[in-house]
């Protein structure tokens, strides 16, 4: 039987790999009392009355795992509350463009005609959006100047694969660009993308870096970053492959649809 005493010091030299010299005759006498004069005797008395060094290593590897699985949980829990709040955001601001399709009706959203209609649903997407939200109006009006061109191309992208008819609808005359970002969209398939999916994509082209005349770029930086994380997420969920080159390849589009922040 072991004290513990005996079994911290065999658990912190396994633990810190620690290497023992006796200056004796390795068989100095262990107890109690003197168990601390000689401290490769005692690791050694501690082999010999069956500790295992596997033992501690096995010990400490099922600790690292639940802090390592507590950790995912705790990221799970917070990426699914962040896709709740956009998808809910995106559904009153924006309208359920895929339900809505699925059904034959025409998604109110394609029937903006003006850039000030679309801007107005913009500004109720914006504000329920978590962290965007918050910030102050002239950042949101100037995320807003910079990706309502990125957040037309890519609702209508999405339309269009579905239903190329809606190329001619008044959304996707706004602007004279719209009909090359299309083009610049069209490798990308969103034929498969769900409705949550397009809201987290939809709020990605109003968290971009690059925005000019914004006073808190970190804050939307931490928001692209949890975005991402929700598609990296969602796209996991729905295929059986690694979906992070569909992330970068989605990103790599949607860099192409700003203009230079410099004019």
């Amino acid at each position: 039987m072991s004290c513990e005493g005996c079994k911290g010091f065999f658990r912190r030299s396994v633990q810190k790999n620690i290497s023992y010299t006796c200056h004796k005759e390795k068989n100095c006498i262990i107890d109690r009392n003197s168990r601390n004069r000689c401290q490769a005797c005692r690791f050694q008395k501690c082999l010999d009355n069956g500790m295992s060094r596997d033992t501690v290593r096995s010990d400490r590897g099922p600790r690292k795992r639940r802090a390592s699985n507590e950790n995912e949980i705790e990221t799970t829990k917070i990426t699914v509350q962040i896709l709740e709040a956009v998808t809910k955001a995106f559904s009153n601001a924006i309208g359920q463009v895929k339900k809505a399709m699925e059904v034959s009706a025409i998604p109110d959203i394609l029937q903006k005609a003006s850039e000030s209609d679309v801007r107005i649903s913009m500004i109720k997407f914006i504000a329920e959006l978590p962290i965007l939200g918050k910030m102050s109006e002239s950042d949101k009006e100037s995320i807003m100047n910079y990706g309502i061109r990125a957040f037309i191309a890519i609702i209508g992208s999405f339309c269009t694969q579905l239903n190329p008819v809606f190329i001619n609808y008044p959304l996707l005359k706004i602007f004279p660009q719209t009909f090359l970002d299309l083009q610049t969209l069209s490798s990308f398939n969103f034929k498969d993308i769900t409705e949550e999916e397009l809201a987290v994509m939809a709020a990605c082209s109003l968290s971009q870096h690059l925005t000019p005349n914004i006073s808190d770029k970190s804050s939307v930086d931490i928001f692209f970053g949890q975005l991402s994380t929700c598609l990296h997420f969602k796209f996991n969920l729905r295929t059986s492959t690694n979906c992070t080159p569909l992330v970068i390849e989605f990103f790599n589009y949607l860099r192409q649809l700003y203009p230079n922040p410099g004019n």
